[in-house]
């Protein structure tokens, strides 16, 4: 799916610019409906902390993001949200495929913790489950999952391309 030119992309860290980075991201953290459905207050951050965001190209206008974490060979998925008038878009989906284009090419282990619902979703680019306790499943993700062989956990081959 090819999206739009009125989105932009791009990757925002605070310790790179912190009044920058508030200044994009401060109103869409105060959202009461973005802290509801991410479980809390969404923002973590520091130098190892990552937001991958997708914005209107017109208003500037924050739309969604997902967080990372990366430390010691690992990219912890923190927090993802999109906005309801954003969604069914595919901007999500790009968001997702930018942060594990990043872990893929930086050879990086993957870990997320998502609701129960939300596993399948990720189970077709290599995340296997780990844990479940209540809603919440711990999925994982090897480096190089989209280069694996059969039998080893990874990005399942395209059936029927």
């Amino acid at each position: 799916m090819t999206l739009a030119p009125q989105y932009r992309f791009q990757t925002l860290r605070s310790a790179d610019d912190e009044a920058a980075f508030f200044a994009q991201m401060g109103p869409f953290f105060a959202s009461r409906n973005v802290r509801r459905e991410c479980g809390g207050y969404a923002l973590n951050d520091g130098p190892c902390y990552r937001w991958l965001v997708v914005q209107r190209v017109d208003s500037h206008r924050v739309l969604g993001f997902i967080s990372v974490e990366q430390r010691d060979g690992l990219l912890r998925i923190r927090e993802g949200y999109l906005r309801p008038e954003a969604r069914g878009r595919g901007l999500f989906r790009a968001l997702r495929d930018r942060v594990l284009a990043q872990a893929d090419s930086e050879a990086l282990d993957c870990v997320a913790c998502v609701p129960r619902a939300s596993a399948a979703l990720l189970a077709p680019h290599g995340f296997v489950q780990r844990a479940c306790r209540g809603a919440w499943t711990t999925l994982e993700r090897k480096a190089h999952a989209a280069d694996h062989r059969p039998g080893e956990p990874g990005r399942s081959p395209v059936q029927g391309a």
